[in-house]
């Protein structure tokens, strides 16, 4: 089944949650996601699950709304952040920016220009201590098909391979391939904590 690796690795709570309202949710959102993510978040309430990292829930405090409310705010604070480093990047180095491309997985200029709300933008949908997020890169038409993105305050990046939960389970596990969150977070030992304050 679509958790049996992860449950190999930490105790999830068993049984079925409240229902989340997929297409108000969407409609809400403006885009589909991917149907390995709502199973997730329809199987496992809100919680931590490896030191802080989490996955952002509609049952979480406040529930579908402030879940929107949160991926807004994310990106927003994102989208801030690239456009200035591009900007910087315009003034001081226009040749180089004309031919920017990644070196490495570090962003200058950036691919990872455009997020959410904007059409085919990054999407915010885990976190790390505020320092690192997990995104889909929505580029793709059908979300099941979006690559996972790690990507830190400094637009430090890294494409990660695999489906939404693979890479999640790569991460608890402390298997994917990524330098991108601090080296504490591999230090930590993967444990689901729920969230005490969304009612669990």
């Amino acid at each position: 089944m679509l958790l049996d690796r992860l449950r190999s690795l930490i105790v999830l709570p068993q049984g079925e949650l409240a229902d989340v309202p997929w297409s108000e949710l969407e409609q809400a959102m403006g885009t589909a996601l991917p149907s390995e993510y709502k199973e997730f978040v329809q199987r496992v309430p809100p919680g931590f699950l490896r030191g802080t990292l989490e996955v952002f829930h509609p049952l979480d405090r406040g529930g579908p709304e402030a879940f929107v409310e949160k991926i807004v705010a994310v990106a927003r604070s994102y989208q801030i952040i690239a456009s200035s480093q591009i900007e910087t990047a315009a003034r001081e180095s226009p040749q180089e920016f004309d031919t920017v491309e990644p070196r490495g997985n570090t962003v200058v200029g950036t691919p990872l220009a455009t997020f959410y709300p904007a059409k085919g933008g990054m999407i915010p949908w885990g976190d790390f201590e505020a320092h690192v997020n997990l995104w889909w890169d929505t580029r793709a038409e059908n979300p099941d098909t979006w690559p996972v993105v790690v990507c830190n305050e400094f637009l430090r990046y890294e494409v990660l391979f695999g489906s939404t939960i693979d890479c999640l389970t790569d991460l608890v596990a402390g298997r994917a391939p990524t330098s991108v969150f601090p080296a504490y977070f591999w230090e930590v030992e993967p444990e689901f904590v729920a969230h005490r304050s969304a009612g669990f």
